[in-house]
């Protein structure tokens, strides 16, 4: 480390804020002592794909799904454990792109369906295939577009000398009783991302805007059933798409913008493409809004950026933090804390919150570690911890000397008791810099009771998906002389798609994310 940098790093663990209590004397902020204690530490993202932690994975119809990709077992046999089912796209092994960069896409060419009935938690498939179902192989099939290497670099199969037929993954698979995987490969080109030239053509010559009608019904020569037949012998889907235009008697006559359109819908239907996403604060908010609002109380991406923005969330700092969505809030502060600060999370349970968001996030020991947690009660000035009889206990209420099991327990319990007076007494010693809410309690009481912990310049963010709780909090907070540029604000994010000739913004999305008092 250069003298500069030792310079800097001095400067700034020597920083201090002083704050007049209520009785007027000077105390000094614990982030000098913190900044001392903690060692200087860089936070990275994860930039390839983990095993055994859960990954988002992004399906042709743009929805995501959470799942856990296991690596390969050792000496190279594999079972059901990393199967991976996306339901109608197919079957694949989680193990063939474990250790990848994320950002790349894949096509499941060829193995079975898989089925909701088969997957476990993890998104995984479990137990065996349901009688009566038919025993498919299609790696054979599937082979010879695989070696043409028009869509990149090849995973999976190895075919069997002789074979031709059949790879040694399908027959494990099909002696396993397990749907049989089908093979990745790498997409080169994105769907849908080539220049559009548009041509003299018009919409006004067909008639299949009802989808109803008899006319609609005999513009497309290429029937379900034929398109069952195709996928059944293992075309691919960029194929099947092929025929779908070419069998359309009104595609000629479509615009070309039109025509676009009519492969993005075909795409969605018949590609079996996903792309694995790396575990960002956003694309988890983004993931969790999609699959429960409620749940996130009307919390969007940009809603928590916001926050944050309000809140003056930066490295080194300490915060309160209400989280009633999840832990997606709680999340979103340690990852930009990367390990540097204290965050201190209120809430219902004594215990430790089991918050969902933050196993998807996949943040390290040295993030998790500043992250402590309080009950309401303790809150209180004058509430009473847990009697020091039961924590100190040596004998067993019969009288009988305990064993080195109950002893090891007994220490375990007052260790977590000694570390939740120390995590209470650093509350009430305040000096916070910041405050974030997202939860179903009364703004009013919520700020009332934490406020006084905060410090001087200190900086509140309070999320709620109705506007009147704020408005009724934010009058009672401009009579109080300390709370200065109490604001409202509604954040707005407009999607747009960006393509050569046709950017416009999305004509369904989210109305509203709710609104933000800071």
């Amino acid at each position: 480390m250069s003298n500069s940098e030792e310079a800097l790093q001095s400067s700034a663990a020597s920083s201090s804020v002083l704050h007049v209590d209520e009785n007027g004397k000077h105390r000094q902020s614990q982030r000098k002592v913190m900044r001392k204690s903690a060692p200087f530490t860089t936070s990275e993202r994860l930039t390839h794909i983990p095993s055994g932690k859960p990954v988002l994975l992004k399906l042709p119809s743009g929805h995501l799904k959470s799942v856990v990709l296991q690596a390969a077992a050792e000496g190279g046999v594999r079972g059901g454990d990393d199967l991976i089912s996306l339901g109608k796209f197919g079957v694949f092994r989680g193990s063939e792109i474990v250790g990848l960069p994320f950002g790349h896409s894949f096509e499941i060419v060829g193995g079975d369906k898989g089925g909701p009935s088969r997957l476990n938690a993890n998104g995984g498939v479990l137990g065996k295939r349901k009688a009566g179902d038919e025993e498919k192989d299609l790696l054979d099939q599937s082979e010879e577009d695989v070696r043409d290497g028009s869509a990149g670099p090849t995973f999976g199969t190895e075919p069997v000398e002789g074979g031709g037929a059949k790879g040694r993954q399908g027959k494990a698979s099909k002696e396993a009783g397990l749907p049989t995987p089908g093979q990745l490969r790498v997409v080169i080109e994105a769907p849908g991302a080539e220049a559009i030239e548009e041509t003299d053509a018009t919409n006004e010559l067909y008639a299949d805007g009802d989808p109803d009608s008899a006319y609609a019904q005999t513009a497309q020569l290429l029937t379900t059933i034929d398109i069952s037949a195709l996928k059944d012998a293992g075309v691919d889907g960029k194929t099947i798409i092929q025929q779908a235009t070419e069998g359309n008697i009104n595609f000629a006559q479509k615009t070309a913008f039109s025509q676009a359109k009519y492969r993005k819908r075909k795409e969605s239907k018949h590609m079996r493409i996903f792309t694995p996403l790396a575990p960002t604060p956003s694309i988890i908010a983004a993931h969790n809004a999609e699959r429960s609002a409620e749940k996130m109380r009307g919390l969007r991406e940009d809603s928590i950026a916001q926050m944050l923005s309000f809140a003056n969330v930066a490295a080194g700092g300490r915060y309160l933090i209400v989280d009633g969505v999840g832990g997606a809030l709680t999340g979103s502060v340690l990852e930009r804390l990367g390990g540097e600060g204290r965050v201190l999370v209120i809430g219902d349970n004594e215990s430790p919150p089991a918050f969902e968001s933050l196993a998807q996030l996949n943040l390290e020991e040295e993030h998790l570690s500043i992250l402590r947690s309080l009950h309401w009660a303790a809150t209180e000035i004058g509430w009473e911890p847990q009697s020091e009889i039961d924590v100190h206990a040596t004998h067993k209420p019969a009288g009988k000397p305990v064993n080195d099991r109950d002893r090891q327990r007994l220490r375990k319990r007052q260790g977590q008791h000694e570390e939740y007076q120390e995590t209470r007494q650093e509350l009430l010693d305040g000096d916070w810099d910041g405050l974030l809410a997202a939860c179903p309690y009364e703004t009013i009481s919520v700020l009332q009771r934490l406020i006084p912990h905060l410090g001087g310049s200190a900086s509140i963010a309070v999320h709620s998906p109705f506007v009147q709780p704020l408005i009724e909090a934010s009058a009672r907070l401009r009579y109080i002389p300390e709370l200065i540029n109490v604001l409202i604000t509604e954040p707005c994010l407009r999607e747009y798609q960006v393509l050569p000739g046709r950017t416009h913004p999305q004509m369904i999305q989210s109305s509203t994310a709710g609104y933000v008092l800071s």
